[in-house]
């Protein structure tokens, strides 16, 4: 029946390659052995060394992993690089574990995509090269005796751990009929020695400060500055290959390292404007790797004045998907600076020259697929050797830069962000990053975190949780709530105060930095006395309920008062004396015990004598 399904469907639509899996695995009860001929996947059978799924089942920049290739070649701990015997009983074993893979979906109880199914292959595939090292020539000939030797052979470090879970696995097929003569039900007491390591340090690549990213971008500009230099270069390598020589010694010019290694033209050419143009990208967009690798020709256009980017370009990921939907219904473009637009034209015309092999634009020479993510990291890489970068990049890395320069200025309002992001004022950063579905889940997320610890360092920072105290009607309000939490003997314990940073956080009340030492501490929708949501440091006053001070600013005013004392306002104007005055009395406000001393000085300094 699953071979007549397969007759009656057009294999090449994703939705008709799928029906016909799900169909198969509806017909889970065969066992082994498996005719030759029995199809596998919409392109393969049983026989074959190498199964090939649909593409379109992988997210862009996985496709290769839709070649699951029996006779591939893998490194071993040892230092071999093996692979199984071409009609050997483990080959036919590893075929028997991939159509339980992809057929016996009762097996196993996590969901199984085929990105996840071609991953667990390829662990798989390098248990049984490991177990042919040491000699076995089948599952069964795997005892605990050896087992621990095959696992150390397969892998180091954590991948271990899945290794031995696969051996349970294997064990579990083998009982069920699955997997001819497969691994006998053991016990298999295998003990994984895992280094300990600083979880506290951050994984993977982190965003770029202000002076990597002035560097990054110094470096990108000098490949948009000679754009229509490197069209024409490309165009005339790909034409006539004498043209490389001439192309490399232009290139030197502008990158000096190019003179010193031998690289391939015309595609150094093409990867170093392919990179650029897709760090540009991610610096204003911020997309995920599989989603940039993803975008096909036609995703920029113009409409009025304004450069955009549309989203039925992209294969979105589902996360970026749902933030579109937040945003105002199915919004499906967006705003793009006029740099990433001039680049993005440029990527379509190479991508012209080199032959419309497939439609994705990230792809390279004589190559019908858009690149790997692997590969378009090792892009990345050429692209910061050639430039002479001192350190490397990956799409993470921009995607990360931005995510983290629209937090900074959404949670601390530092115009140093918005003049990185060439932004002219920080409601346009913030409204920006907040409308980009790439990243507005990460922001927020980032957001919420900067958020709880500002919260929670300023709840700290009242005289009832034993900190300095804090000023302000606001700051008023929150030393009573926090000397509420107190338990019976006084002291506020700190699970009361995450509690209570929680409860503060869900009625979305936030401390919002204004000025040095000034915050204000109200609903994120509600307006304050100066009359903004978003608070105002030209009109913010003293008087409003939401604004809490800091002790410094308590210091500010001793200080203040104490140069009055010491005869600091002598040779100040009238004018000048009654403005100091006011001023004065309007801090007190947030510090009413310091009254008593400003009264005092008021009529035991002669400078200020009838000022007031």
């Amino acid at each position: 029946m699953t071979n007549l399904a397969f007759d009656n469907y057009s294999l090449l639509e994703e939705t008709e390659a799928s029906l016909w899996l799900a169909l198969s695995r509806a017909e889970n009860a065969l066992r082994p052995p498996y005719p030759l001929t029995m199809q596998v996947t919409p392109r393969s059978m049983f026989g074959q060394d190498r199964w090939f799924l649909p593409t379109a089942w992988f997210p862009a920049g996985s496709h290769p992993k839709a070649d699951l290739n029996f006779l591939a070649k893998a490194y071993l701990s040892n230092g071999q690089k093996r692979r199984l015997d071409p009609g050997s009983l483990l080959i036919q074993q590893l075929k028997e574990i991939a159509y339980s893979l992809l057929h016996i979906i009762h097996i196993f109880s996590d969901a199984r995509a085929p990105a996840t199914v071609a991953n667990s292959f390829v662990t798989v595939r390098k248990l049984l090269i490991a177990a042919a090292e040491v000699g076995c020539s089948s599952l069964s000939e795997i005892t605990p005796t050896n087992a621990k030797s095959i696992i150390e052979l397969a892998s180091g470090g954590r991948i271990r751990i899945e290794l031995v879970t696969w051996l349970e696995n294997l064990t579990e097929l083998t009982r069920r009929g699955y997997i001819t003569d497969g691994v006998q039900n053991y016990d298999f007491d295998i003990e994984i020695v895992i280094p300990n390591k600083d979880t506290s340090v951050p994984r993977g690549k982190q965003p770029l400060d202000d002076d990597e990213r002035s560097l990054l971008l110094t470096n990108l500009l000098k490949v948009m500055d000679h754009q229509d230099e490197f069209i024409c270069w490309t165009e005339d390598c790909l034409a006539t290959p004498s043209a490389n020589i001439h192309a490399r010694e232009w290139l030197s010019t502008i990158f000096p390292r190019v003179a010193e290694k031998d690289y391939r033209f015309p595609d150094l050419l093409i990867h170093l404007y392919q990179a650029t143009t897709g760090l540009l990208i991610g610096e204003s967009l911020g997309p995920r790797p599989s989603e940039l690798l993803s975008i096909e020709r036609g995703f920029i256009h113009h409409h009025g004045p304004n450069a955009f980017v549309s989203l039925d370009h992209f294969t979105l990921d589902s996360i970026t998907t749902k933030s579109i939907r937040k945003i105002g219904g199915m919004q499906r473009r967006l705003r793009i600076p006029e740099l990433v637009y001039k680049a993005a034209v440029g990527l379509e015309e190479i991508h012209s020259m080199l032959g419309r092999r497939t439609s994705r634009l990230f792809s390279g020479v004589s190559e019908e697929l858009e690149y790997s993510t692997n590969r378009w990291n090792w892009i990345l890489k050429r692209f910061c050797e050639v430039t002479e970068l001192p350190f490397r990049v990956t799409q993470y890395t921009a995607r990360k830069t931005l995510i983290s320069n629209v937090a900074r200025t959404i949670t601390n309002g530092l115009s140093a962000a918005q003049v990185v992001m060439d932004h002219e004022d920080r409601g346009t950063t913030a409204g920006y990053g907040l409308s980009n579905p790439f990243v507005r889940e990460e922001i927020y997320a980032e957001c919420l975190d900067a958020f709880r610890d500002g919260t929670r360092t300023l709840v700290e920072m009242t005289a009832a949780a034993g900190g300095p105290g804090l000023g302000g009607k606001g700051g008023a309000r929150l030393e009573a709530r926090v000397a509420s939490l107190a338990a019976r003997d006084g002291v506020v314990v700190p699970e009361a105060i995450e509690t209570y940073v929680e409860e503060l956080l869900q009625q979305d009340v936030v401390p919002i930095p204004v000025a040095r030492g000034i915050l204000c501490l109200k609903h994120a929708s509600a307006k304050g006395e100066c009359g903004n949501v978003v608070p105002d440091i030209g009109r913010c006053k003293h008087t409003c309920p939401a604004q809490v001070q800091k002790q410094n600013r308590r210091d500010l005013m001793l200080w203040e008062l104490e140069m009055a004392r010491s005869g600091g306002l002598e040779e100040l104007s009238q004018l000048q004396k009654a403005f100091w005055v006011n001023e004065i009395e309007g801090l007190l406000v947030a510090w009413p015990e310091l009254r008593p001393d400003f009264e005092a000085i008021l009529t035991t300094v002669p400078a200020l004598k009838g000022i007031r």
